[in-house]
């Protein structure tokens, strides 16, 4: 099988492109396009002399012709995808992959190494966090690995990933692991560790679908814009400087947890939470059940959604605060003095007037008493 291709060229492209060298090309064209810009600047405001702006537009032309380049470059590596056409993908079998996989396969095809093989997956940070969670070290993997054999495994893997994978999209390195995981020393390392491939499988989707959201997730997009509020949402909340002591104020940010972690099955509990936060009376809700059944994410859940103007109710845009248990058990450390704080801390919610105050695990407070009498030794 030949293991060259077009993917496989820009992988290698790519990684010399990370190099010291490049880097400071990049940043020698920064500087020059700054330099340019300025001068045209002056001369246009003080200067006016057209040769500097002549000798500007001159440096100006190359240094714009290297930033172009590399905001290519930086949509070739996001988009590993992008010119591989069906008619690519059967001249080459490599080019049915993204970069870490074309040089994976490289690696164990035609350079017959194991290790190498590895290594390039581990070169993914998420896929790396696969191996770890699994037991599995470039170490271990080089140990386990090192009398097997090379010849046709290459091949072997191809075949298996392509029947795998759909005709639309490209083989990435999670699915080129799946596949890896299955080859028999692999299979009898994880069961010796009581690991079934269900469960494996489970860890591989769990980390593929974050990293698939972290690609997507560019700040620049609306739907990954915040909510401030405007000018005015700072104005109109009181001093709160207890508080400001005690809580930790949750920013519209938080909406990224609900990406990462989102509430299966209970939206009809938010909107209910919601809907009770409304109420011009009795607006306290009590969130009762064992540890893990989820009321941390719903509380969360519900944040993210008033922050980020989600909820079209009221409570869009009011200030959500996390109460810090340490720091109030801290300030009292007696019972007799955990009213009086909480009083205070009332107060000032009270009197700011849109502020969620959020207090975790507050069983722990209502186990708090007075301490027992000495009893007196009968003699």
């Amino acid at each position: 099988m030949n293991f060259t291709g077009f993917q496989l060229e820009r992988a290698i492209f790519l990684r010399w492109y990370r190099s010291l060298l490049f880097a400071s090309l990049r940043l020698l064209a920064l500087l020059v396009i700054i330099l340019a810009l300025l001068v045209l600047v002056l001369d246009l405001l003080v200067v006016n002399s057209p040769t500097l702006t002549g000798f500007a537009l001159i440096l100006l032309g190359p240094a714009l012709l290297v930033g172009s380049f590399h905001l290519y470059v930086t949509y070739v590596r996001e988009h590993p995808e992008y010119l591989i056409s069906p008619r690519a993908k059967q001249a080459a079998p490599l080019n049915n992959f993204d970069y870490v996989g074309a040089l994976a396969l490289q690696a164990l095809g035609r350079k017959k190494s194991w290790s190498g093989f590895w290594h390039h997956l581990f070169s993914l940070v998420p896929l790396a966090n696969v191996f770890y969670r699994l037991g599995l070290t470039e170490e271990t993997l080089g140990t386990l690995f090192a009398d097997a054999k090379t010849e046709g495994e290459a091949e072997t893997l191809i075949q298996r990933s392509l029947e795998r994978s759909s005709q639309s999209g490209l083989v990435d390195g999670f699915e080129l692991a799946r596949i890896a995981l299955l080859h028999p020393t692999l299979k009898t390392f994880l069961e010796s560790q009581k690991l079934d491939l269900e469960s494996v499988d489970g860890l591989i989707s769990f980390y593929q679908g974050k990293y698939q959201l972290v690609r997507q997730s560019h700040f620049w997009l609306p739907e990954n814009q915040g909510h401030s509020g405007g000018v005015g949402k700072l104005w109109a909340v009181g001093y709160t400087n207890l508080l400001d002591q005690f809580t930790q104020e949750l920013t519209p940010e938080i909406r990224v947890r609900e990406k990462f972690r989102p509430l299966y099955g209970r939206d009809n509990l938010a909107a209910q939470v919601v809907t009770e936060l409304n109420k011009t009376q009795g607006q306290n809700v009590l969130l009762v059940g064992p540890s893990g059944v989820g009321k941390h994410e719903l509380f969360f859940t519900v944040a993210s959604r008033i922050l980020n103007f989600q909820t079209k109710t009221p409570l869009d845009g009011m200030q959500v605060r996390l109460l810090n248990l340490q720091s109030v058990l801290a300030a009292a450390p007696t019972p007799a003095e955990l009213p009086q704080l909480f009083q205070a801390l009332f107060a000032d919610l009270v009197h700011a007037g849109n502020v969620l105050l959020f207090i975790p695990d507050i069983d722990l407070l209502m186990r708090v008493r007075e301490p027992a009498p000495p009893t007196r030794p009968i003699s």
